[in-house]
């Protein structure tokens, strides 16, 4: 049934191939979904509990050979230089691959990378999707997050997601104990001249789910309102905290509370 914008005409479809329950459907739709509420004209607080999905999945890593022989030309020419902090460091004399073993994350640099010319944010973001699916792939899903223009180059930066509908698709966030979750790359004139990102992959085809609550109503707008006194909160929404459980990652959902002056903080 169609109405018109006065409410004095109503047109009925003369082939609508509609069942009762699809009926049912549209009339009840949002009925029993959760209710949010406005602060400030800025962010949505929901009024009951939010359930999550808590994810374990099993995870790998690549290898130290395997990024050298995808970052360099000829991987048996490097040198191997050990660093205080712990950190190994393989150079061609002109590439270098920093690898922090306990972070398990990897920092490629190419100063010497030669400027191929015009540069855009759109090619730039098209010549980063390329150079990662030429040395690494993509572990997972992922957003391009940001591009951020210096004075000779451009940060881009790819931001990972873990879900699907219906449940939704959260951000998953780095942090001090593990890094993970992003991927970087500086370009020159077009050209990638430094990629950083996880050395970790996971195996989604056999993860163990379970869900969990995360707070809503009064108790989420109590703990809101003490991370708020100081700066103005500008978004809330739902994300994941990676964690590592032997040779397994675990996702946590979180709520991830981002500041006025683009701070985050996290709630449980």
């Amino acid at each position: 049934m169609f109405f018109s914008t006065r409410g004095d005409i109503v047109y009925e479809a003369a082939k609508a191939d509609l069942t009762v329950q699809d009926v049912q459907q549209h009339v009840d739709f949002g009925k029993n979904l959760t209710l949010y509420t406005a602060v400030n004209g800025e962010y949505y607080v929901p009024e009951a509990d939010v359930p999550l999905v808590k994810v374990v999945m099993p995870a790998g890593m690549y290898t130290i050979e395997q990024m050298q022989s995808n970052l360099f030309f000829d991987a048996g020419n490097t040198r191997y230089i050990p660093e205080k902090d712990g950190s190994k460091i393989y150079t061609d004399s002109k590439r270098s691959l920093q690898v922090d073993q306990e972070q398990n994350w990897m920092s490629y640099s190419d100063p010497a990378a030669l400027p191929d010319g015009d540069s855009t944010p759109a090619k730039d973001a098209l010549e980063a999707v390329e150079f990662v699916n030429n040395h690494g792939g993509w572990n997972g899903t992922y957003r391009l997050a940001a591009t951020e223009e210096g004075r000779q180059d451009r940060k881009v930066s790819f931001q990972q997601y873990y879900g699907a509908y219906p449940s939704g698709s959260y951000p998953i966030m780095s942090n001090p104990q593990l890094q993970y979750g992003v991927i970087h790359l500086e370009l020159q004139q077009g050209t990638v001249s430094s990629y950083e990102r996880s050395l970790m992959y996971t195996n989604e085809d056999k993860s163990e789910k379970t869900i969990v609550e995360l707070p809503g109503g009064e108790l989420l707008k109590q703990r809101l309102a003490q991370i708020g006194s100081s700066l103005r909160i500008i978004e809330l929404t739902p994300a994941y905290m990676p964690a590592l459980a032997g040779e397994k990652l675990q996702l946590h959902p979180v709520w991830r509370v981002t500041l006025s002056d683009g701070s985050e903080h996290t709630l449980k």
